[in-house]
């Protein structure tokens, strides 16, 4: 019996967080057999960058997958076979933000930065409101199911930004055009698409309101979180 296999002997529930590295998801390659022969509840968090690029209107739970990335395509080829092995719940989940992973450290040490793109916009989620509503769909399962994980407002970056430079009293910086901003070809390709992302599931079917239904509230906790670190 494999370490995984005997862990997996006394679990209710996998949830597989990792992402696909080299198009491949790395846990299925590894650990296949022993997920094929698990009995409880499986979830793979994906991400929303598994749709379509779309300036104008929402996708949404039903809306077809069409990535534009190299990353985007691995994530949609992973959530493909973890349906077919598992039959798992998908969380399509947008930016995440939270405790020590927000952007007030950098506005304070002068390493933030606005990379400025007309029309570019995403959605993003606190990490308390990700682990909500994995935990609810543990609690009212249904194999295969879909549910995007984001807020209510999507928005640019120089928003956000702006925001968090206005609750810890420090002037945002200037924004550089995307043309000319220094970035790694990985980040570079965050800029490729945009769209709008909203959930049809989760309410209606969990019966769960987001805690930060938008960056402002988010933003607010996590500098009330991170002072009392």
């Amino acid at each position: 019996m494999s370490d995984l296999a005997h862990h997996l002997a006394g679990a209710s529930a996998l949830v597989s967080t990792i992402t696909a590295i080299s198009g491949r998801d790395p846990v299925l390659a590894r650990h296949k057999q022993a997920i094929e022969g698990f009995a409880g509840w499986t979830g793979y968090v994906s991400a929303t960058s598994i749709y379509p690029d779309q300036a104008e209107g929402w996708v949404d739970e039903t809306t077809i997958p069409e990535p534009a990335t190299a990353r985007g395509i691995a994530r949609w080829k992973a959530e493909q076979e973890w349906d077919e092995v598992t039959g798992a719940e998908i969380f399509r989940v947008a930016g995440i933000y939270g405790p020590n992973r927000s952007p007030f450290a950098a506005l304070r040490d002068g390493r933030s930065r606005i990379i400025d793109k007309p029309g570019h916009f995403f959605n993003r989620i606190h990490q308390d409101d990700i682990s909500r509503i994995i935990i609810a769909a543990m609690e009212k399962p249904r194999r295969r199911r879909i549910i995007n994980l984001c807020d209510n407002e999507p928005a640019a970056q120089a928003d956000v930004i702006c925001y968090a430079a206005e609750l810890i009293g420090v002037t945002p910086p200037v924004p550089v055009p995307f043309e000319e901003a220094d970035l790694t070809p990985m980040a570079r390709t965050f800029y490729i698409s945009r769209r709008r992302v909203r959930s049809v599931v989760r309410e209606p079917e969990l019966g769960i309101d987001l805690r930060y239904p938008d960056y402002r509230s988010g933003l607010r906790a996590t500098l009330d979180a991170e002072e009392k670190i």
